[in-house]
């Protein structure tokens, strides 16, 4: 397969993508503050947690009036038509689902809902008071394994037995729980509060998704399901002797939630020949270009998140010079966290226009506390190693590229 045809090929998946996704966004509402009913922003504006939903406010002290008396907000949300929360689970499987992962959503009584499947879709609307339905009490301490979950949104999600909402700390923990509730509900009984007492600070869902695991620090952060800002900036220092991959700067566009295209630089090398433009020869731009062109394309697609028993999927481009000394580089990885533990295992295919090859690198995310993450990429000729801190819309990676090389790097969505 030639460059141009890599080029055409990855640029309309990129636009399938960019299609379905806003085709998806058209039709949701904008969401509303419960107590001015104002437009706002879950990404921007004040948040809170209350009853397995995000509730986002228009102003300062809006918070503060709705947690005086959120049932009435909710109640009068649910009568003139305003969507004035996001549900984080999904109502008919009961796990952690963010909207930008969900197959469709629907609004009700105020709330807007996240499906799985639209058969999940199918089952809420056939029954929708039933499913809709949240009790008065609750435990925030996972009833099988006994952990404290910090947030709703960090649940991986719930089951409601006598009365009770239980939130679970891991995946899996579920299907424990369901095959003896009453053993795991008394263990936990003194734990159980009132909903009105977990209303916090909402905490975005993050993690460090594997892009190109021929690409070292290429994990992307996302944030409740997408990315964490509509721009997103990243600078990369290597201190190795290579100009081209010591310095690497990448700006990416959200096109939507999981779609982003951005332009990428690394250090060039005057000595080496000029490279040829662009709108002479694509073609050859993308095959010779060492770091000299200003600037080089990129994308990255998710294509389809992670689901229980599926993992996720990803294409895009890259040039990053620790693995491509020249030209461009196209991929695809898939990743699938192991329930029950910190452990997510990915695997790639990548070709590149500089000589052709394909590898299959491949890696593995370890998930520390506090949002840290161990990163161990093998990307076919080199292993490298990160040690990731993920903030809200930020991420700082210590490295060690080609297993000698220190470095670091830094993202920040806006």
């Amino acid at each position: 397969m030639n460059s141009k045809t890599l080029i055409t090929a990855s640029l309309a998946l990129a636009a399938l993508g960019a299609l379905a996704q806003s085709d998806q966004k058209q039709e949701l509402a904008s969401l509303s503050c419960p107590v001015l009913g104002n437009p706002v922003s879950p990404q921007k504006d004040l948040s809170i947690e209350y009853r397995g939903l995000s509730i986002s406010f228009c102003c300062p002290g809006c918070d503060a009036k709705f947690l005086a008396n959120p049932e009435k907000y909710l109640e009068e949300a649910s009568h003139d038509g305003k969507t004035v929360a996001i549900s984080l689970f999904d109502p008919v499987n009961h796990k952690r689902l963010a909207l930008a992962d969900a197959a469709a959503t629907l609004d009700f009584q105020g709330i807007r809902y996240p499906f799985a499947t639209a058969a999940d879709a199918t089952e809420f609307r056939s029954l929708p008071g039933s499913y809709a339905y949240a009790p008065s009490r609750e435990s925030v301490t996972c009833p099988v394994m006994k952990k404290t979950v910090e947030s709703h949104s960090s649940a991986a999600g719930f089951a409601d037995f006598r009365g009770v909402r239980y939130y679970f700390c891991c995946p899996g923990c579920d299907e424990d729980f369901a095959k003896d509730p009453e053993k795991f509900a008394a263990s936990v009984a003194e734990k159980v509060r009132p909903v009105a007492a977990t209303a916090e600070k909402a905490h975005p869902q993050l993690t460090l998704a594997p892009t190109c695991a021929g690409c070292a620090g290429e994990a992307r952060l996302l944030s409740n399901g997408g990315f964490a800002g509509k721009f997103t900036a990243a600078y990369r220092f290597v201190a190795i002797d290579d100009v081209a991959a010591r310095h690497r700067f990448t700006l990416d566009y959200a096109v939507t939630p999981r779609l982003t295209v951005g332009i990428e630089r690394s250090g060039g090398d005057a000595s080496l020949a000029p490279v040829p433009r662009f709108q002479d020869n694509p073609g050859d731009f993308l095959r010779f270009s060492d770091g000299d062109a200003l600037v080089m394309p990129r994308f990255s697609w998710f294509v389809s998140p992670e689901k229980e028993n599926c993992p996720s999927f990803l294409v895009g481009m890259a040039s990053d010079r620790l693995s491509t000394p020249r030209g461009q580089a196209f991929f695809a990885t898939a990743s699938k966290h192991i329930a029950g533990t910190p452990v997510t295992p990915f695997l790639s295919i990548k070709t590149n226009t500089f000589d052709g090859r394909t590898v299959m690198p491949f890696g593995v995310n370890y998930a520390l506390p506090d949002n840290f993450v161990l990163q161990a990429v093998n990307d076919g000729d080199y292993t490298h190693f990160l040690f990731t801190k993920m903030l809200d819309r930020a991420s700082v990676s210590l490295l060690l590229a080609r297993s000698r090389y220190f470095g670091f790097s830094v993202a920040v969505g806006f």
